[in-house]
């Protein structure tokens, strides 16, 4: 699903605008707070659902 949302981000996007759109995606707070939504998805979805 992830990679489907950003092959559909950059799919229209033009060679010379493609920098600028990932620059800040590879930022270490942007890695960070994804990886951060990941794992609150993941407690909220599996590990809490199993407590109730």
């Amino acid at each position: 699903m992830a990679l489907r949302k950003f092959y559909n981000e950059i799919k229209g996007l033009k060679v010379k605008e493609f920098p600028n759109h990932m620059k800040p995606m590879l930022s270490l707070n942007y890695v960070k707070k994804s990886v951060q939504r990941g794992m609150d998805n993941y407690h909220a979805k599996y590990i809490e659902h199993k407590l109730s």
